[in-house]
């Protein structure tokens, strides 16, 4: 089954998991976004918020979210046509010590560690864009059905000074076709 990507008549759709659409999106992130450039610093998590333990000073989170199936591509396609469209949501902590207290300038518009600044990396990085699916039935091939859609934005507040890292969220929107290994929609 070939579904068009909707970028050009020859880019299809490649079935694939969410294990690989998530691992896209980190493997775009870490080529795109040089502050998380690396497996310490951008990562899948099962959590958005994950306890900030886990890395150094920045760092950067994937992690999937809920999601629905498409009834009319199974209705047509049978088990070659399960598509989900869900979110994938990236979540950026950021530990900078240089305000004033109750002052945050430095952790927003920095330029390298700033919540604003990385905020336009991300959204520059991914929002409208597809994930390469290589080749598929000897065409290239992209894993989601479109762009990605950035859904919602979401700047979780330091609650008190134990709270040591200012963070965002960014909740893209996603469809892809899963890969069950199905060849038709006979039973």
């Amino acid at each position: 089954m070939t579904i068009s990507g909707g970028f050009t008549q020859t880019a299809n759709v490649r079935p694939t998991t969410h294990a690989e659409v998530l691992l896209a999106v980190v493997s775009k992130i870490q080529f795109l976004v040089p502050s998380f450039s690396t497996d310490g610093t951008c990562f899948i998590s099962d959590s958005p918020w994950p306890g900030v333990e886990v890395s150094d000073n920045l760092f950067c989170t994937v992690a999937p979210a809920d999601g629905q199936f498409d009834d009319g591509l199974i209705d047509g396609a049978g088990n070659v046509g399960v598509a989900e469209e869900t979110f994938v949501q990236v979540t950026v902590y950021s530990r900078i010590d240089t305000d004033q207290t109750e002052h945050f300038l430095q952790g927003m518009v920095d330029s390298e560690r700033g919540l604003l600044t990385l905020k336009q990396q991300l959204l520059t990085a991914l929002a409208g864009k597809n994930l390469d699916g290589g080749t598929y039935q000897g065409d290239g091939s992209m894993l989601l059905h479109e762009g990605m859609r950035p859904a919602r934005a979401g700047h979780k507040s330091r609650n008190d000074k134990s709270d040591e890292f200012a963070s965002f969220s960014l909740a893209f929107r996603v469809k892809f076709t899963w890969d069950l290994g199905g060849t038709s929609n006979v039973f």
